[in-house]
């Protein structure tokens, strides 16, 4: 049973990044990424929602964690839209990934943990596969607003990593199982994040909001419910499978689905250079969680 719960991750991981893609081709209006991000949290809080009623476990220590993850989320939520709008798909869901470095950094710098060869190996192949998949081919224009968001992406995604062992550190040395507060954990951090787009919205004003979410209804909403079921469901699989195993497999796949999908459906092509960056990139993010 773990293993068809990895297989729906992977393809949950996988379809927010397609149903993503999707709306930034359907919906050309101006303002559209804040109401479609804005329409994502909102389903993901109400999913979560339901889900803490039947868990109400409640501690002000997973509160706090979960306002400062809130913050690194919303960051990461924008950056990684605006990084599939303005630039390649696959190699967007590609750097994003490379976020598991970070948390990896973290253990050996303050919890005095030592890279394994395979993780030095995996971070030559990481910074191998960055030059690589950024080569310019004699003639073309660097996309600098593609690299700044996929940077954010990356910075983004490893904050949220690392914040979410910390917390897990945190409860333990309270005597607290962390799987407890779980739930709460991204319940109130889901809270706080539709919050913050809320202002946003507020911020903005759109006067084209109601024919955005008519155009967008489905696709946010649907990837909304994605990203709760998925961390739902890293929950539970954290407890069935080794780390080792959950999270390159799951790192892996969803680029494979992704780099699969941009080829054959949305027609993405790169230069020689870039193939072999990706194939690298792939193989570090697997080296690195060994």
């Amino acid at each position: 049973m773990e293993y068809v719960f990895l297989f729906i991750v992977i393809f949950l991981v996988y379809i927010q990044n397609i149903l993503t893609k999707q709306y930034n081709n359907k919906v050309k209006e101006e303002n559209a990424n804040i109401i479609f991000l804005f329409m994502k949290v909102l389903a993901a809080t109400i999913f979560l929602g339901i889900i803490f009623i039947f868990q109400p476990k409640f501690c002000w220590t997973t509160f706090f964690f979960a306002l400062g993850f809130a913050c690194s989320f919303s960051i990461c939520l924008y950056s990684s839209f605006m990084a599939i709008k303005t630039g390649p798909l696959s190699l967007s869901a590609l750097i994003s990934s490379f976020a598991i470095l970070l948390p990896s950094l973290y253990s050996v710098i303050f919890l005095g943990e030592s890279f394994t060869k395979w993780s030095v190996i995996g971070l030559v192949l990481l910074c191998v596969s960055f030059v690589l998949i950024n080569k310019i081919e004699k003639g073309e224009k660097f996309n600098f607003r593609w690299l700044f968001f996929v940077s954010l992406s990356f910075l983004g995604n490893g904050i949220n990593s690392i914040l979410q062992k910390v917390h897990q550190e945190t409860l333990k040395s309270q005597g607290l199982n962390a799987n407890d507060y779980a739930v709460a954990f991204q319940f109130f951090a889901m809270i706080a994040v539709t919050l913050i787009f809320t202002v946003m919205l507020l911020i903005k004003r759109p006067k084209n909001i109601t024919k955005i979410c008519k155009q967008g209804f489905l696709l946010a909403p649907l990837a909304g419910i994605a990203n709760a079921g998925c961390n739902v469901l890293m929950l539970v699989l954290a407890t069935m499978l080794s780390g080792v195993v959950l999270y390159p497999s799951i790192s892996a796949g969803g680029i494979v689905f992704t780099f699969i999908t941009a080829l054959i459906l949305y027609k993405e092509r790169y230069t020689k250079w870039q193939y072999v960056g990706y194939s690298c990139g792939l193989i570090s993010i697997i080296l690195l969680s060994i």
